[in-house]
């Protein structure tokens, strides 16, 4: 079988690279459409698989550093690859194309054709919904994904919840839909040195560090935790909340900034306002008690399935995919809202845990997701979801 699987703005190189390094050796012949990781631009030297960007990838090697500036670069070569790919494909077709990311959905139609079109070259097309609804929908997009999940001939989803809400369309069969779990991530960096990670990012011995991790969107919860940490810091002033990540925007840096300042918190919050680069993520997670997830909404995280892999303790809302993992008390803790209210009292949960419980409790999620979701797993049911796309 010979499958190209396609991210064409690099949207998860984490996520593309270990899910590609697992199908490669099941199949005959395989090709990673993605350009380099523009923030880290040798993340994928040395891959076990094939890597292409099509025809360019301009934009990583380029140091544009005005955001809209290097969006707007990288979607002209973005849509320069996609037509490149048409071109070749016309000639040498492969029997399925993967795709993990439409990236102009929420604007137009475009990519769509270009899905419709690689099927009118008999090739089978497979897509992976990440997120089921995107965040901030208006009402006319919604038809516009509904289109994309009749076109595949296939859709993957990482969670229950997910296939459950796919299916209340009738006009998506259940035998369309696959639930395939989203691998751990960075699990090569579980065993870092819990001390040297601690003085290296300041913190004392007797202080309590919750993290928040990655990109830092308002759907994560991160007012409310601001506001709940208000609360808890008159009872346990040894907490500190470190807060490691880019914002959405200049704005809601601004406004998270000066959220903390209002709640006089400036002796509790530990900001690390930027791009975290691969390296670092253990070293976070190693210093840290509890990695927070007081997510909002969501389908899936790839930050859950890191700090799962890492063996952290976890604290998150019992939602979408979240709460098809975590057992509560067991291999983590979970809230049933996202209110300061209702999120301080699960801060005072995780601080009144001793570090022996917070520590087995990190341990109880690492072994399930090495059982349930462990990327050998993965690349099984994906490839038995290529075989029945393939037949259909």
């Amino acid at each position: 079988m010979d499958v190209a699987m396609i991210d064409l703005l690099t949207q998860t190189p984490f996520y593309d690279r270990d899910l590609a390094e697992s199908i490669a050796p099941l199949v005959d012949r395989f090709t990673a459409y993605m350009p380099r990781f523009h923030y880290e631009p040798d993340y994928f030297d040395g891959v076990a698989f094939d890597r292409t960007p099509g025809l360019v990838e301009w934009v990583s090697g380029l140091g544009i550093k005005n955001p809209f500036l290097r969006r707007t670069a990288r979607l002209f070569e973005y849509a320069l690859n996609w037509q490149y790919l048409l071109f070749k494909f016309r000639r040498q077709p492969p029997d399925l194309v993967h795709v993990q990311w439409l990236p102009l959905l929420s604007w137009t139609e475009w990519e769509i054709h270009k899905v419709e079109r690689l099927q009118q070259l008999g090739i089978k097309t497979i897509y992976t919904v990440h997120n089921y609804r995107p965040r901030r929908m208006s009402p006319q997009m919604w038809p516009r994904y509904q289109r994309v999940y009749k076109t595949f001939d296939h859709l993957i989803v990482h969670t229950h919840s997910d296939r459950t809400h796919l299916l209340h369309d009738p006009g998506i069969p259940a035998e369309k839909v696959s639930v395939i779990p989203h691998g751990p991530l960075f699990a090569g960096q579980a065993n870092v040195d819990r001390v040297q990670a601690r003085l290296a990012l300041g913190l004392q011995p007797h202080e309590i560090a919750f993290l928040m991790l990655g990109r830092l969107r308002p759907y994560k919860g991160l007012e409310e935790t601001l506001l709940a940490l208000s609360q808890v810091v008159k009872i346990y002033p040894q907490c500190k909340l470190i807060i490691a990540g880019q914002t959405l925007d200049r704005s809601y840096q601004l406004k998270i900034l000066s959220l903390a300042t209002e709640l006089n918190l400036q002796s509790h919050v530990q900001w690390h306002l930027r791009y975290i680069h691969s390296s670092e993520v253990g070293r976070f997670h190693a210093a840290a008690d509890i990695v927070l997830f007081p997510y909002r909404e969501i389908s899936q995280s790839g930050a859950f399935l890191t700090a799962a892999a890492l063996g952290s303790c976890t604290l998150s809302t019992r939602i979408g995919g979240l709460a098809e993992i975590v057992q509560d008390g067991r291999t983590g803790l979970q809230i049933d809202a996202v209110d300061p209210a209702t999120l301080a009292a699960g801060l005072k949960r995780c601080i009144e845990l001793t570090a022996e419980k917070r520590r087995r409790m990190g341990q109880a999620l690492q072994q399930y997701v090495q059982h349930h979701c462990h990327w050998d797993l993965v690349a099984r049911k994906v490839l038995n979801t290529y075989h029945r796309a393939m037949r259909g």
